[in-house]
């Protein structure tokens, strides 16, 4: 098996280990899904990765991934058995390298003739500037398509690989029209391209010989979006409507009529703040029902999945990273402020500003990976189910290539995780 993952090559014989007693231990039988993490061992690995990182100026950022990743997928057990990651720091790093070297230029030099015909031939430059932002849309998208399947040739369970199949080509037009239509409805039927997507995406997806299928769609998720799209909408009013005063003062200024002193409206911006807060709220509740209800109709072979973890499991973890991250960043202007005092110069802030905004940089991986995704995947794991596993029996491996790294600039986009 070794040898076949060096080789970028799932091997073509039936479940690994059957002929030795699969050494990665037997299972349970049971279906059950657990996510069991030592919590000191992955602060230990992302300070580390930290300290690396800053030795390195980021050049080994590609193995951190690396190590993450395989600390979180080791740590997901289905049945007993753990996920497999085989994936290299070198492979990302090889793929980053090329995009390094192809993808900026090609993107610089479409912005340099942009810049020069919005001089010589106006309509001509903001048409090309215009046709920028789909540019990086369908970049972001082929990245996706790529980077997906990187992780899924690199992801195995019980030893067989996972896998993705369908064209680069195809996956872009997919998701770049539902998203499209979904923004010319200002964002309101999101939760219908959410769930056409999430059927393609499923088509093409297979697990060795397997094949993953979903006949999910947006019944059960409007009532969660359209509340919480309701709640963002209304912030974002009221907020406009609390500046206008603001607004009027700097056209004043501008027409250089003296300006007249502003008088914004509090009680208006607070209302503003709370209901985005509750909006945000409402946009996690939303992609915990999406969650649950994917799960649902989700199956590989006749294998079934579900997920009946309930909003009230994951309060206490909104609210504890909120507050860790508030602290970070409290700690983080603290530091900054101190050292503008101690340096009372320009420089002195300059240099106060880039130390706490690397102290923020630096800490906030250790709340986000350190404390909330592992808190998430924990309750989200202890309400998963699957059923009838006994069918993955059937599934063997493929003598399918996987990637071995980034080849050209669409596997560069792709490696690179733009659009992750």
């Amino acid at each position: 098996m070794t040898d076949a993952v060096l080789t970028g090559m799932t091997p073509p014989y039936g479940r690994p280990g059957a002929e030795t007693g699969d050494a990665t231990g037997g299972g349970t039988g049971d279906g059950a899904v657990r996510f069991e993490a030592e919590r000191g061992t992955l602060i230990g690995l992302l300070l580390t990765n930290m300290l690396l990182n800053l030795l390195t100026l980021g050049l080994y950022r590609f193995w951190a991934r690396t190590r993450v990743r395989r600390f979180f997928w080791g740590a997901l057990r289905i049945d007993g058995r753990p996920l497999d990651y085989t994936g290299r720091g070198m492979e990302l790093f090889l793929g980053f390298m090329v995009a390094l070297v192809v993808l900026a230029p090609v993107l610089a030099g479409f912005q340099f003739v942009a810049n020069v015909l919005t001089v010589t031939h106006p309509v001509a430059g903001v048409t090309l500037t215009l046709l920028f932002y789909p540019l990086l849309g369908a970049l972001a998208l082929t990245g996706t398509y790529f980077a997906r399947r990187y992780l899924l040739t690199r992801t195995r369970w019980s030893g067989i690989a996972a896998g993705q199949d369908g064209t680069v080509a195809r996956f872009v037009g997919q998701h770049l029209w539902a998203y499209l239509l979904a923004t010319l409805s200002l964002g309101i039927a999101m939760p219908w391209a959410d769930a056409n997507t999430y059927r393609y995406r499923m088509s093409i997806t297979r697990f060795g010989t397997g094949r993953f299928g979903s006949d999910a769609d947006s019944r059960g998720l409007w009532g969660a979006w359209l509340a919480a799209w309701g709640l963002l909408a209304l912030g974002t009013v009221l907020w406009f409507v609390g500046f206008m005063p603001a607004l009027q003062t700097v056209e004043e200024h501008q027409a250089g009529v003296p300006p007249t002193p502003v008088d914004l409206n509090d009680m208006l911006l607070t209302v503003a703040v709370l209901s985005y807060a509750a909006g945000l709220l409402g946009l996690a509740f939303y992609r915990l029902v999406r969650f649950r209800h994917f799960t649902r109709h989700t199956w590989l072979e006749g294998i079934r999945f579900r997920c009946d973890a309930p909003a009230r499991a994951f309060i206490g973890v909104i609210a504890v990273t909120a507050l860790l991250l508030l602290a970070v960043a409290g700690l983080a202007a603290l530091a900054g402020i101190g050292i503008a005092m101690l340096i009372p110069s320009p420089a002195g802030v300059v240099v106060g500003g880039a130390v706490a905004l690397l102290l923020l940089l630096a800490a906030t991986p250790l709340v986000t990976t350190g404390y909330y995704l592992p808190a998430l995947l924990t309750r989200l794991a202890a309400h998963g189910r699957i059923t009838d596993l006994s069918a993955a029996d059937a599934i063997v491996n493929r003598a399918t290539p996987a990637p071995r790294r980034g080849e050209g600039l669409i596997d560069a986009v792709g490696d690179i995780g733009i659009g992750l």
